[in-house]
């Protein structure tokens, strides 16, 4: 499973910190007003469209803008916060305030929200019961924090975005239960290492960016969405990336985990030993190949993503969702010094286009991105049982999960029978 996302970045232009922080507090105070205005609107209109008031969607109504001042509210102090503590950072006209200027996107779909949002839920989600951080972002949930420092340490980020055909779960109801044991033994070896743990459940809207809505011509939205929602679910990674390399927390490293991948080997700290080999090499990301099949050895897989937390890595996924965002024709000037790219397709080949391109390409990256081995570090579940076409080492499927080759495997059955329905 794969995600992507189309969303807005609020610009905000590069000055002094009291200036930047004085216009946060203006964007802030408008879209509070505007949320007061549509509350109201949308409380007129269940008026007048019923003949009489509908106490329940009424109190649905006040609740989802309750929601969205209270998250605004933490978002404005959490970038406070953040200016406070690096000064006058002028990157910040991209940094993700992001929800900000998209908060007109999501209200005005309050009224058909089913048209954007095809299926979502968190219901049988293992989301802690303690207080919600603050420095969260949008409706992401934490799952265990087991950080010994109040701020750093690494960040395994897990999006578990339900697609619209329920293989990820239903709507009210509870979520798959080999999504559950995956969770659950990601959650442990977090505990175990002293990692924090998150998931996104809700895809950020507006998904559909405008060449796409151009692409399914008069296709209605609610097809459309549907038609791009595996690409779209797969780029969200790359933006909630760049959103937690941004976060206050400044963790030290953010790891992007498939829904579907898990942490199997809880005896070794298989991360916090990927950050040391990171520092050694002075590498900015780690990727992993698909090298368990006959022809993946130099195919980026999408479903492991380890960043450092560093200026170049910022760069690079604003870059790539900026670049999905543009869409056809590419995206010119990157930060992280490529003249032109296109990211049109997914995720996985955009990371191919820019690792394994043009020479410039290739000069442009060296030094910061590493593509290491996919059996080692994040094994395709198929080499549990049987892959639908040649593997390089017939003994994975022979050895199964007692390959001691493999530190990790995406493999949703190998701790069903401890986790009944």
């Amino acid at each position: 499973m794969r995600w992507i996302l189309a969303s807005l970045v609020l610009s905000l232009a590069q000055g002094l910190l009291d200036s930047t922080q004085g216009q946060l507090n203006r964007h802030w105070h408008h879209f509070n007003r505007l949320d007061i205005e549509r509350r109201q609107a949308l409380r007129r209109m269940l008026r007048g469209t019923t003949g009489s008031p509908d106490e329940e969607k009424l109190i649905s109504v006040d609740g989802v803008y309750d929601s969205l001042q209270d998250q605004r509210s933490h978002e404005r102090d959490s970038m406070m916060a953040s200016l406070s503590s690096q000064g006058a950072r002028a990157e910040v006209e991209d940094a993700p305030l992001i929800h900000a200027a998209q908060r007109h996107h999501d209200l005005a779909l309050l009224t058909n929200p089913t048209h954007y949002i095809l299926n979502a839920g968190k219901d049988g989600l293992p989301i802690s019961d303690g207080k919600r951080p603050s420095w969260l972002l949008k409706e992401d949930e934490l799952i265990l924090d087991a950080r010994k420092v109040a701020h750093g340490g690494i960040l395994i980020a897990q999006p578990v975005l339900m697609d619209a055909t329920g293989s990820w779960g239903q709507n009210k109801a509870s979520r798959p239960r080999w999504l559950r044991a995956i969770l659950a033994t990601n959650r442990h070896h977090a505990r175990l290492h002293g990692h924090c743990i998150i998931l996104r459940w809700q895809p950020t809207q507006p998904q559909l960016t405008k060449w796409q809505k151009r692409r399914c011509g008069k296709t209605d939205e609610k097809s459309c969405t549907r038609q791009n929602e595996r690409e779209n679910f797969n780029w969200e990674k790359h933006l909630m990336l760049y959103e937690y390399l941004m976060s206050p927390q400044n963790f030290t490293h953010v790891l992007m985990l498939d829904a579907d991948a898990a942490l199997v080997k809880h005896s070794v700290d298989i991360l916090g030993g990927i950050a040391a080999q990171m520092a050694q090499r002075n590498l900015d990301v780690f990727l992993t190949s698909e090298d368990w099949l006959l022809n993946g050895e130099r195919r980026i897989n999408g479903g492991f993503l380890m960043t450092r937390n560093s200026e170049w890595s910022e760069h690079l996924f604003k870059d790539t969702f900026r670049a999905h965002v543009v869409g056809p024709g590419g995206l010119r000037r990157w930060k992280i010094g490529l003249p032109h790219q296109e990211c049109s397709s997914n995720e996985q080949i955009c990371l191919n286009d820019i690792m394994s391109g043009s020479s410039l390409n290739k000069k442009l990256v060296k030094g910061h991105m590493s593509l290491e081995s996919g059996i080692i570090y994040n094994r395709g579940g198929c080499t549990v049982k049987h892959c639908g076409e040649p593997t390089t080492d017939p003994k994975m499927e022979a050895l199964g999960m007692k390959d001691e080759r493999a530190l990790m495997d995406p493999s949703s059955e190998f701790r069903l029978k401890d986790f009944p329905p």
